[in-house]
């Protein structure tokens, strides 16, 4: 398992139990994981580099900010999503917003 995929399913574990109790998905988390994906494309040890970390960040946020505009999600899930794009690209965010859609 690559480094890539143990954060994002730690930080969605630690999201759904925070969210589950609070109600509410903390900015610590969501910048956290953002940060941590544009730093380890900056060094070249991400899956990704800088261009598509940051492509998968705008990815995110394009996904689920209509959803949250209209009210069907909290503006946490738009935030944890585009902090997965920075970790994940462009394309893999799309695949994880389907998977998590379905």
């Amino acid at each position: 398992m690559t480094v890539t995929a143990m954060l994002v399913i730690g930080a969605g574990v630690a999201a759904t139990v925070v969210d589950i109790r609070q109600r509410r998905v903390p900015n610590l988390l969501t910048m956290g994981v953002a940060s941590t994906g544009l730093l380890l494309a900056m060094a070249g040890l991400g899956t990704v580099g800088v261009g598509a970390a940051l492509g998968g960040l705008a990815a995110g946020l394009a996904l689920l900010l209509p959803a949250h505009m209209f009210g069907a999600t909290g503006a946490g899930d738009v935030k944890l999503l585009a902090a997965f794009g920075a970790l994940l690209g462009p394309a893999d965010v799309f695949d994880a917003f389907v998977r998590a859609a379905i």
